[in-house]
């Protein structure tokens, strides 16, 4: 997990993509839960980075199931807000392709 979150910091997006998907096989395999949450919400951020929209809310979406499955208060408000800001961005890119004719 730590190599793809650093590999993100540098601006590798493929290996960090790579990296993080294996975290997040790790992670299924196992039974912690706040490692899913955060193994699904990394992938969420690195497809969203790559303006993968669809895959970036899918993996945030898988991880609000994992979080709302084990009940942790702290988890769902993690997920909660990054489907926030997620939503948020992407509204407000979309008002501003429409007011301005961005393609």
């Amino acid at each position: 997990m730590t190599t793809g979150r650093t590999d993100l910091g540098q601006g590798d997006m493929d290996r960090a993509l790579g990296g993080v998907k294996q975290a997040v096989t790790l992670a299924s395999e196992g039974e912690d839960d706040s490692l899913q949450v955060l193994a699904y919400t990394s992938l969420g951020n690195i497809y969203g980075s790559r303006n993968e929209k669809l895959s970036s809310f899918r993996n945030y979406w898988k991880a609000l199931a994992v979080a709302e499955k084990s009940k942790k208060d702290a988890l769902i408000r993690i997920v909660t807000e990054d489907l926030t800001y997620f939503t948020r961005v992407n509204i407000m890119c979309n008002i501003w392709a429409l007011r301005y004719g961005w393609p």
